[in-house]
Parts: structure tokens; sequence; C-alpha cells
């Protein structure tokens, strides 16, 4: 996901490693290990982080990306939502996920999270009917910490956030050079602008 994204901003980045890997097929989940440069970001932000998106409930998948990301050293870890939907571990990957927030990873809500909470009532996609099964196996708790998830977090300025940052709730697509150039706009226009945007929802 990051290479997607990455490929609609201007050379120059100050990205200095980056190593992308899909762990699990097209519903597993997605890891990027990067280092960042000291000088274009805050302290917090120049340590080497795991970016998991898109786990999809795949318990399989996102053992393989933690083992990798633990492989490269990574110091800090964000998953960057979609923890549930289409695939049947919903239950342990939170669990796992829940216990890595505890200990002070960055975890945001996708959209496949929101419809766990609140399933459509009407079932017109895959995804959709998955959303209903998913809340029936998932306990209270479970739910409410889906449901107090923020949908993007900044650390310095480096912004972290599962859809476009231009109009996260409408969980745009950052898919082309133009929707890259309005969610990198998007960032920039708030109060302390970002010069990282890191984008999930694949």
């Amino acid at each position: 996901f990051l290479r997607r994204f990455m490929s609609g901003l201007s050379t120059g980045t100050c990205l200095r490693r980056l190593t992308a890997v899909n762990c699990g097929g097209r519903q597993g989940c997605k890891l990027a290990i990067s280092q960042l440069d000291e000088d274009a970001v805050r302290e917090e932000s120049a340590m080497k982080w795991a970016l998991l998106s898109d786990i999809h409930a795949n318990i399989q998948a996102l053992n393989a990306c933690e083992a990798h990301a633990q492989r490269q050293g990574a110091e800090r870890w964000a998953v960057l939502g979609d923890l549930v939907g289409y695939g049947g571990d919903p239950l342990p990957v939170l669990e796992r996920v829940m216990h890595w927030h505890a200990q002070g990873a960055c975890v945001l809500q996708g959209n496949h999270d929101a419809m766990a909470i609140t399933p459509p009532q009407v079932e017109g996609s895959l995804g959709a009917m998955t959303a209903a099964w998913t809340y029936q196996q998932l306990p209270p708790h479970c739910r409410r910490f889906l449901a107090q998830l923020p949908m993007s977090q900044r650390f310095g300025q480096m912004l972290l956030v599962h859809a476009s940052a231009h109009q996260p709730k409408e969980w745009r697509y950052v898919d082309n050079e133009r929707s890259a150039q309005q969610c990198l706009d998007a960032a920039i226009a708030e109060g302390d602008s970002a010069t990282h945007v890191f984008v999930g929802h694949v």
C-alpha cells in the first residue's frame, strides 16, 4: 500500500528504507517497514515503524507479518484499520491487536471495522454480509474497542489514516495520482501540516 501511495508523491522523499510485504494473498495484511529521516520528522517518527493494514481477520497473515516486522527490528507499531471483515478469525486478530494497543501501538478504524460495529441492514456486498457474521463473533468489549478507534493519528509530521485524508469518513481510496494529491493536500491543510501520509484501505 505504501508503494501505491508514494507513487503519487513528488520525488525526494525522506524515506531511507522501505520494505513492503503482502503476507497472505488478496485479503492478507499488508506490512511496511520504514526508517524516516531524523532531519525531516520529529524524534518519535524517526524510529523504525511497522505499518500494517487490512488484516481482515486473517490470523495466519498477521502472524507472518508480526514475525517479519520483528526480524526487521521494528520499534513502533501501527495498524491502519480493517482489522476484521472477510476473514474467519476476527476474535484472535482483535485480541492480538488489542494487546499491541495496550503496549502503545497506534490502531485506526477502517470501514470494515465500522461495518462490524453496526452491520448494514441490506447485505448488498460480500463485505456487508461478512459484517453481520463478524458482529456475532465479537464480544461486546471487542466491539467497543473498534468503536472508539480514531480514523487517523498524527506523529510529528507523519499522518497515519485508513482511507484518504481527504474526507476520511467517506472511505475514499488512494489509488492514482489525483487521489494521492488530494490526500496530501488535505493533510497539509491542517494546522500542523503533515509531510508524510501513510494510507491503508487497499
